[in-house]
């Protein structure tokens, strides 16, 4: 193959392809946070704040989806099993989100990744693919 044949085969392949265009920016639609606890609760009293100063931020909206039931568990699962687009978030407290050294105790497989803390007395977690 000589020079100009690469030159040409090259400018033919550029031209052939659309160009990519990046991903669409996040969030282009609303958020859900789980609160795993009853409302009135400390996940509660410092997610609604977090979410009201979150919205105008993001430009979407943030849900706050109340799961409560078994000390936390049930909005986990929920949070566990929802799709990994980082649009479901779980807040929880640090005290008792001890789950996954509880599933590895059991022998299970935690689904719930990547701690992100939001102040002292609450955890937000997003689930994703790695």
């Amino acid at each position: 193959m000589d020079r100009r044949s690469f030159v040409i085969g090259s400018a033919a392949a550029a031209a052939a392809f659309r160009p990519s265009f990046a991903q669409d920016t996040y969030p282009t639609r609303a958020i859900t946070v789980i609160n795993p606890f009853p409302p009135g609760g400390a996940v509660d009293v410092v997610m609604r704040p977090l979410a009201a100063i979150l919205e105008p931020m993001v430009q979407k909206p943030v849900v706050i989806d109340t799961k409560a039931g078994a000390a936390g568990q049930v909005g986990a699962q929920v949070a566990a099993h929802a799709k990994p687009d980082g649009y479901t978030l779980l807040s929880h407290l640090t005290s008792i989100s001890g789950f996954a050294e509880v599933d590895r105790l059991f022998g299970r497989h935690s689904r719930v990744t990547s701690p992100i803390p939001a102040c002292s007395s609450a955890t937000i977690s997003s689930r994703t693919r790695r």
